[in-house]
């Protein structure tokens, strides 16, 4: 810096001691005591940071979309079966429920009451 200097306003007791600016190697005279200004001290602060958690954030977001997609794609499905036998006779119950997309597990169910009502009545295919 060129030619530094500090802007000083000293008070006591509501009033002003001293009112001006010191340049670097003058002293504010004070009354009793004096102030100066003898040199400037540089300093410098340095800020390192280096962030640690950005690859496990990373492996999380990766696990949680992985999983949010098994989620969906592999929901549960729910199947019952019952054969009650009454006089020598069989009856075949089915129930079903699914946790997502109803509409397409009746659409399952209803392909596999058709699918087990021809193997019972031995229409298979070869």
């Amino acid at each position: 810096m060129k030619n530094p200097a500090i802007r000083l306003v000293v008070g006591k007791d509501n009033k002003v001691v001293y009112q001006g600016t010191v340049r670097m190697g003058e002293k504010a005279d004070l009354g009793l005591y004096s102030i100066s200004f003898d040199d400037i001290r540089y300093w410098v602060e340095f800020l390192i940071v280096r962030e640690y958690g950005k690859t496990p954030l990373i492996a999380g977001f990766l696990l949680a979309g992985v999983g949010l997609i098994m989620r969906l794609v592999f929901y549960q499905k729910r199947i019952r079966l019952a054969v009650e036998y009454e006089k020598e006779k069989a009856t075949l119950f089915l129930d079903g429920t699914s946790e997502y997309y109803k509409y397409s597990f009746e659409d399952e169910m209803e392909k596999l009451a058709h699918e087990m009502n021809k193997f019972v009545q031995g229409k298979r295919e070869a």
